[in-house]
C-alpha cells in the first residue's frame, strides 16, 4: 500500500508539474490568437460600416460638389434659357400649325414665308425667318431646314443645339474652311445661314424674358438668379436641366419642390456658404445631417423657412436617388478619382479623425454600438493623418500595415511599450525611436513618433478592449476570449498546483513509514 501512495504521489506531483504551466501556455496561445486576428476584425469592420461611409460621404459633399456644379453651370446660362425658351417657342408654333398644314409646310412657311403672319391669321407669338428678315422668300431647301432644325434639337453638355448653331456661325466669320464647312452641312448659302443668326439674335433672344414670362433678360450679370430660379423651382426647365461634366449626364439636381415658390431672400439664405447653418456650408450640413430638434428650429430661423420647405429640401438632399444619380458623379468629377476610392478615401478618414460622423460610428445605432472607441480620435481632437497615410496603414499588400499579419505584430511591439500605461507619451516615442520595427515602418511610410504614440494608444484599447468582444459576438470563441484566457491560466494554476500539492503529501507520508 505504502509503494501505490509513493507511485501516485509522484504521478500527481508530475503531472502538476506539468499542468502548472499548461494554463500559461493555453493563455499565451489565446493571446497570440487575439494578435494575429486583428487585422481580419479591422477588415470585417470596414466591411460592416461601408454603407455608411457611403451614405455620410454623399451626404457631407453636399457643399462642395453643389457648389462646383453651380460654378460650372452658371456662365451657360444666358445660353441655357435663351436657347431653351427660343426652342420651346419654335417647336411650340411648328406643332401647332403642323396639326392644320403637316409638319413638312409647317417648317417650310416657317423659315421660307415673307407673309407668315399674315398667312397663318396672326395666331403665333414670333414671326417667321423670312419674314422678319424682309428680303421675301429665303428659299432654304427641304434639307436645309431639316438639317437646322435636328441642330436645333440636339442636346449638348449645357443647352441644346441654338447656342451651338450661333457660336458655329461665329467661327466661321474669320474661318473661311469652317465657314465652308458649315454651309454643307446645313445646304445652305453663307447669306441663309447669316439671316438664321441674325433671327435668333436680334429678334428671339429679346423676346425670350416675354416668351417665358421671365423677370428679366438671362445674361452674365444675372446668370446666377437664374441658375437659383430653376435650383428652387424648375422655371426655365421643369423636368430638368441636365448638364454633362466628364461625360456623365447629371440631372434632377434640382430641388424644385412643388409649390414652394421659394423668394430670392431665401434662396440666397441657404445658398450662402458662409452662413454656418447653410446646408451649402462645410460644418452647416453637419447640423443638417446631426441636429435635434433645437437646431432644426435654429436653422429655420436662421434661413427663415417654414417647417414644410426644412422638411421637403431634407428629403431633397438626403434622398438615395439624388445621393446616386446627382452626388455620385459631381464627387467623381470634384476630386477625379472613382468613388469606390473615394468611399475607401473616407473609410481612413473617418478611422482616423472622425471627419464623416463627428460622434464617432457607434453614434449610428445599437447595431455599431461595439465599435465604441474605433475611430483613433474624434473631433473636436486636431489629428493631422493625411488620407495617404492612413490609407497605408491599413494597405493590406503592405508588410508593416495594420491590416498585414506581419505588419500588426510590430505595430504591438512598440505599442506594448507603454502596456502597463506608465510612461510619459516622451518616454514612450523614446523606446519607439530606438526599436527596430519603428525603423522599419518609417521606411515604408513616414509617420513620425508624435502619429505613432497615438496610433499606438488606440491600438491598445482597440487590442484589449474592442476586438475580443467582437470576436465573441461574432462567434469565434465560445466565450469572451479574455475571460478564457484568463480562465485557462488560473485553472492551470489551481489544477497543476493541487495535483503537485497532493502529489508532495503523499510522497511525503510515504518517506515517514
Amino acid at each position: 500500500m505504502g509503494k501505490v501512495k509513493l507511485v501516485l504521489g509522484i504521478v500527481l506531483l508530475l503531472i502538476g508539474v506539468g499542468v502548472l504551466p499548461t494554463g500559461y501556455v493555453l493563455h499565451n496561445r489565446i493571446e497570440e490568437d487575439l494578435d494575429l486576428a486583428l487585422p481580419g476584425v479591422l477588415l470585417s469592420i470596414r466591411d460592416q460600416v461601408m454603407p455608411e461611409i457611403e451614405k455620410y460621404t454623399k451626404y457631407g459633399a453636399i457643399p462642395e460638389t453643389m457648389i462646383a456644379l453651380k460654378n460650372v453651370a452658371v456662365p451657360h446660362v444666358p445660353e441655357m434659357v435663351n436657347g431653351t425658351i427660343s426652342l420651346n417657342e419654335i417647336t411650340d408654333t411648328l406643332d401647332d400649325l403642323s396639326g392644320y398644314i403637316g409638319f413638312e409646310n409647317a417648317t417650310d412657311w416657317f423659315f421660307n414665308d415673307p407673309a407668315w403672319t399674315v398667312n397663318t391669321d396672326g395666331n403665333y407669338s414670333i414671326q417667321g425667318i423670312s419674314e422678319y428678315a424682309g428680303l421675301g422668300n429665303l428659299s432654304f431647301t427641304p434639307l436645309a431646314l431639316t438639317s437646322i432644325l435636328s441642330t436645333f434639337q440636339t442636346t449638348y453638355a449645357f443647352t441644346n443645339g441654338i447656342p451651338y448653331f450661333l457660336d458655329n456661325y461665329e467661327d466661321s466669320i474669320t474661318d473661311l474652311d469652317e465657314r465652308d464647312d458649315m454651309m454643307e452641312t446645313y445646304n445652305s448659302t453663307w447669306e441663309q445661314l447669316g439671316n438664321v443668326s441674325t433671327y435668333l439674335i436680334d429678334y428671339l433672344y429679346p423676346l425670350v424674358p416675354a416668351l417665358g414670362s421671365l423677370p428679366y433678360e438671362a445674361t452674365d450679370a444675372t446668370a446666377e438668379d437664374f441658375f437659383f430660379m430653376q435650383w428652387a423651382n424648375g422655371t426655365i426647365l421643369p423636368d430638368s436641366w441636365e448638364i454633362t461634366l466628364s461625360g456623365s449626364e447629371i440631372e434632377d439636381w434640382e430641388f424644385n419642390s412643388p409649390g414652394s415658390n421659394l423668394s430670392f431672400q431665401k434662396i440666397y439664405a441657404i445658398w450662402n456658404s458662409s452662413n454656418q447653418l447653410s446646408p451649402f456650408n462645410s460644418d452647416g450640413i453637419k447640423s443638417w445631417i446631426f441636429g435635434d430638434n433645437d437646431t432644426e428650429t435654429a436653422i429655420q430661423s436662421e434661413l427663415d423657412i417654414s417647417n414644410t420647405i426644412y422638411e421637403s429640401l431634407v428629403s431633397y438632399f438626403f434622398d438615395d436617388d439624388f445621393g446616386n444619380t446627382v452626388m455620385v458623379p459631381l464627387l467623381e468629377y470634384v476630386q477625379e478619382k472613382s468613388i469606390e476610392a473615394i468611399f475607401l478615401d473616407n473609410f481612413y478618414r473617418q478611422w482616423a479623425t472622425g471627419v464623416l460622423i463627428p460622434e464617432g460610428i457607434s453614434s449610428l445605432g445599437s447595431q455599431y454600438a461595439l465599435l465604441e472607441g474605433f475611430e483613433v480620435v474624434l473631433p473636436p481632437i486636431v489629428f493631422n493623418l493625411p488620407p495617404d497615410l492612413s490609407n497605408n496603414l491599413w494597405d493590406l499588400n503592405n508588410s508593416v500595415s495594420l491590416t498585414n499579419p506581419s505588419g500588426i505584430i510590430d505595430w504591438l511591439k512598440i505599442a506594448r511599450f507603454n502596456l502597463d500605461g506608465e510612461l510619459s507619451d516622451g518616454e514612450w516615442r523614446g523606446l519607439i525611436d530606438d526599436s527596430i520595427e519603428f525603423a522599419q515602418i518609417q521606411e515604408e511610410f513616414t509617420i513620425g513618433l508624435d502619429r505613432s504614440v497615438i496610433v499606438s494608444k488606440w491600438l491598445l484599447k482597440f487590442r484589449y478592449e474592442l476586438a475580443p468582444t467582437l470576436l465573441w459576438q461574432n462567434g469565434l470563441f465560445f466565450m469572451h476570449p479574455i475571460d478564457l484566457s484568463n480562465l485557462l491560466n488560473l485553472g492551470g494554476l489551481l489544477i497543476g498546483g493541487l495535483c503537485a500539492f497532493l502529489g508532495v503529501i503523499l510522497i511525503l507520508s510515504y518517506r515517514k513509514r
